[in-house]
């Protein structure tokens, strides 16, 4: 794959991202059928618990 297509999938990526604004105890669903998902870098503590079903 050309490196310029790379380049024009990572750029949309980036275009199309939502930031989600978390508070404490917040829980977040996703479909990953749907959705690309992934995190932006942060400092703190976190924690993550994952359940997957099908």
């Amino acid at each position: 794959m050309p490196a310029e297509y790379i380049a024009h999938i990572q750029q949309t990526g980036l275009k199309l991202a939502v930031d989600v604004d978390w508070a404490a105890g917040d829980l977040l669903l996703i479909d990953n059928v749907l959705v690309a998902h992934g995190r932006r870098p942060f400092t703190g503590r976190r924690r993550v618990l994952v359940a997957m079903s099908g």
